[in-house]
C-alpha cells in the first residue's frame, strides 16, 4: 500500500532530512502540513514537492 501522508517521524524516515529542518520548511511554508488531533502529517505529493524544488534550486546553481 502507498502511504499518503506521513507523520513528521516518518517523514523524517522517508525523506533523510532532519526532524528540525522539515519544522523550519513548515515554518517558512515551503512544506505544507495538517494536524489531526495532536499528530501534525505531511502529505507524500508535498515531501515529493519540496525535494523536487530543492533539486531544481541545486541545478539552477551549478553552472
Amino acid at each position: 500500500m502507498v502511504k499518503i501522508s506521513y507523520t513528521i517521524t516518518e517523514a523524517v524516515e522517508a525523506s533523510s532530512f532532519s526532524r528540525s529542518r522539515l519544522y523550519e520548511h513548515i515554518r517558512s511554508g515551503r512544506l505544507k502540513s495538517f494536524k489531526d488531533g495532536g499528530r501534525r502529517h505531511i502529505t507524500a505529493e508535498s515531501l515529493h514537492q519540496l525535494v523536487r524544488e530543492l533539486e531544481a534550486g541545486e541545478s539552477g546553481r551549478a553552472a
